[in-house]
């Protein structure tokens, strides 16, 4: 009769606290990049603390490209304000955005990186329903001063949208050498305080903010930048029609290498 092996214990088979194990609070500790485990029971915990505020989806509901091909097989839920997301932007960084109780939309980003194709797709699927664009609002915010802290600024600053209402500005900066143990006590105690600050001043009148705009002209609902875009060939007069759509969208009614819409077929 064989004697059972036994399972060598390691720390990535200790649990730790929600989708995370021992391995997880020593990568926060190591100061390695925040995975989606842990940002994902990071706003399990700040859903259930601030049951008034929407969103919190799970990070992994992002679309991911597939041979030339963006695909979303669930994909994020629109979401009524107030509201905020973690966002993964599909390049190794994560980012922040809010929705405040006047609709406006909100993008916190330490690093200040243009907005990728992943990262437009997701604002969409939240905050595009029944837009033919958006407007997402980027202030100014405090500036990580390392590659791979990007997590912990979006944690600190879900939180503080949380508690405070804060929607960017670089009125608040954080004690960043103190954010790891900061985010593990919290995780441990079940229970979010403010993340250490060196600086926290007043709201200024006149917050310092950039636009980006997210067009959505096809009646699938996704932005124009997943992929080619079709206009229609029509005439009204002599006015050319200005209805776009997805290449992908147009085939089942395309009259040869040409596309109309439905007021011109």
């Amino acid at each position: 009769m064989e004697t059972p092996t036994k399972k060598t214990k390691t720390l990535s088979n200790l649990p730790w606290i929600g989708y995370c194990s021992q391995q997880h609070k020593q990568n926060i500790l190591n100061n390695k990049y925040l995975c989606s485990d842990i940002i994902i029971s990071t706003q399990n915990l700040l859903k259930f603390e601030f049951p008034e505020i929407n969103g919190f989806q799970e990070t992994t509901l992002a679309p991911v490209k597939v041979n030339g091909k963006w695909v979303s097989e669930t994909g994020f839920q629109s979401q009524e304000s107030p509201s905020v997301q973690i966002h993964h932007n599909g390049n190794a960084h994560w980012v922040l955005s809010l929705q405040t109780r006047d609709g406006n939309i909100y993008l916190l980003d330490s690093l200040s990186l243009n907005l990728t194709t992943s990262l437009e797709y997701q604002l969409t699927q939240i905050y595009g329903k029944d837009k033919k664009k958006l407007i997402i609002r980027i202030p100014d915010v405090q500036k990580q001063q390392n590659s791979i802290d990007c997590g912990l600024f979006a944690i600190a600053n879900a939180l503080e949208f949380c508690q405070t209402g804060f929607k960017g500005g670089t009125h608040i900066t954080y004690e960043q050498k103190y954010m790891r143990e900061h985010l593990i006590h919290c995780l441990e105690n079940g229970k979010f305080t403010h993340f250490p600050k060196n600086y926290f001043g007043k709201t200024p009148k006149n917050l310092k903010t950039k636009t980006h705009i997210i067009s959505i002209n096809c009646d699938c609902g996704k932005p124009d930048t997943i992929e080619d875009m079709v206009g229609c060939e029509g005439k009204t007069g002599r006015k050319m029609c200005d209805v776009w759509t997805h290449r992908s969208c147009a085939k089942k009614n395309m009259k040869g290498n040409s596309w109309f819409c439905e007021v011109h077929r």
